[in-house]
């Protein structure tokens, strides 16, 4: 595969990273995203979706792999060489990514946020006996 294609499948790979936070947000229509955050709630997203693949990712790798690629991260190497190690060491790569998008999405879909309660909800303290 040509350093072009790599690029390319990169490219590919965060733009469907980022319909995949899109779809979600619209499909969680949280009161909380509002057009005003919207972009901020995508950036948290796509990070919290890329530490769930590597995490998913890593649990995958013998402890001699965690080494390599220990080493690799050291090396600050290119995404495409990180691409090919997963690629080279995981044999169903795909399906795990897919793993790991699936429970992300299931988790991020049952949370419910409740809003916050102020004082004014509350009834009225307890009366005090001396």
């Amino acid at each position: 595969m040509t350093d072009q294609n790599l690029a390319a499948n990169n490219i590919a790979d965060e733009k469907l990273l980022e319909e995949f936070v899109d779809r979600l947000i619209k499909e969680k229509n949280s009161p909380y995203v509002k057009d005003e955050n919207r972009n901020e709630v995508k950036k948290m997203l796509l990070d919290d979706v890329a530490d769930a693949i590597n995490r998913k990712l890593v649990a995958q790798l013998t402890d001699k792999q965690v080494d390599e690629l220990n080493v690799l991260l050291e090396k600050k190497v290119a995404d495409e060489e990180l691409n090919g190690f997963f690629k080279k060491n995981i044999n169903n790569l795909d399906q795990i990514i897919a793993q790991a998008l699936t429970d992300f999405r299931a988790g991020y879909l049952t949370v419910s946020y409740q809003p916050k309660k102020d004082d004014s909800d509350l009834p009225p303290p307890a009366p005090v006996n001396k």
